[in-house]
């Protein structure tokens, strides 16, 4: 998967999931501040990774979110509290 493949899927996610993108690239320094995994997938050293937030935060909405991530090939799917963080793993 390309990282424009990435970016496409997940705008088509918050299209039809009604979600929003946030916390997408962030620096191993930002990573740390924000308590990040070691080897996020966050950091381009690792992959591609956002954090999607439904307009409603439901535990259907998110397993929905987190069938068609996976479905679309994302290698890394986490169910959080009040977002689905979506990734693909390139590395580790």
């Amino acid at each position: 998967m390309t990282y424009t493949e990435f970016n496409l899927y997940c705008k088509a996610l918050c299209l039809l999931y009604k979600c929003s993108e946030s916390s997408g690239i962030r620096t191993k320094y930002r990573n740390t501040l924000v308590g990040g995994a070691e080897r996020s997938t966050h950091q381009t050293d690792y992959g591609f990774g956002k954090d999607l937030v439904p307009d409603v935060n439901s535990s259907e909405n998110k397993a929905a979110i987190s069938w068609a991530a996976e479905t679309l090939g994302m290698s890394f799917v986490l169910i959080e509290d009040d977002h689905v963080h979506v990734g693909y793993r390139i590395k580790g």
